[in-house]
C-alpha cells in the first residue's frame, strides 16, 4: 500500500477535527476540505481509508481502556453521575450450554423449541434444508417466508483478492470494467 502524502493526512486531520462532535448529517458538498479530498488520486484515497481505518481501531482500544478505568473506578468507590447520565459498574455473568449437553437440551425441549426460536435468527440455508428434508420445494419456502431487498445505493465491500478468482488477474492499479 502506498505512503499516504502529508497533503492528505492534513486534509484527513483538518476534516476529522471539524467532523468530531457534529451531528451526522453533514453537508459535503460544499465543504472546502471535502472538496479537496475528492480531488485525491484513487491510490491515494485507497491509503487514506487504511489509514482512517488504523486510526478507528485505535480510537476504539482507547475508548475499551477508558471504558474499564472508569468501570474500575466506580466499581470501587460506587455509582456516579455526571451530567445526564449515570455510571455504574458490576461484575457480570452468563449462561453457556454445558459441553456435550447441546444435543440433550434439544431433546428436552423438543417441540417446545419453536417457542424459544426468534424467527429473524433462523438462517435461510437452514430453512432450505428442512423443507428438502420434508420433501418440499425449497424455493417455493424460500419465497414464501422471505423477502429480497435490493439497496438504494451500492455497498463497498472489501475483499481479499483470493476471494475472487477474476481479481487475480488484474495487475496492481488495474481496473476491471464496470457491468
Amino acid at each position: 500500500m502506498s505512503e499516504v502524502p502529508i497533503a492528505l493526512r492534513t486534509t484527513l486531520a483538518d476534516l476529522i477535527c471539524r467532523v468530531a462532535g457534529q451531528d451526522n448529517n453533514l453537508d459535503w458538498t460544499d465543504d472546502p476540505t471535502a472538496l479537496d479530498l475528492a480531488e485525491q488520486r484513487v491510490e491515494d484515497l485507497v491509503g487514506a481509508k487504511h489509514t482512517m481505518t488504523q486510526l478507528r481501531k485505535a480510537l476504539g482500544q482507547v475508548s475499551q481502556f477508558i471504558d474499564r478505568l472508569i468501570a474500575a473506578d466506580v466499581h470501587q468507590h460506587g455509582s456516579i453521575r455526571l451530567g445526564e447520565s449515570v455510571f455504574t459498574a458490576s461484575m457480570t455473568s452468563c449462561r453457556r450450554v454445558l459441553p456435550g449437553m447441546g444435543d440433550r437440551l434439544i431433546e428436552f425441549l423438543g417441540a417446545d423449541l419453536a417457542r424459544c426460536v426468534n424467527p429473524n435468527d433462523v438462517r435461510i440455508t437452514s430453512a432450505r434444508g428442512v423443507a428438502l428434508e420434508r420433501g418440499m420445494d425449497a424455493d417455493l419456502m424460500e419465497n414464501t417466508f422471505y423477502e429480497h431487498v435490493i439497496a438504494a445505493e451500492p455497498e463497498l465491500r472489501v475483499l481479499p483478492v483470493s476471494q475472487r478468482k477474476w481479481a487475480l488477474a488484474l495487475e496492481d492499479g488495474e481496473r476491471l470494467p464496470p457491468r
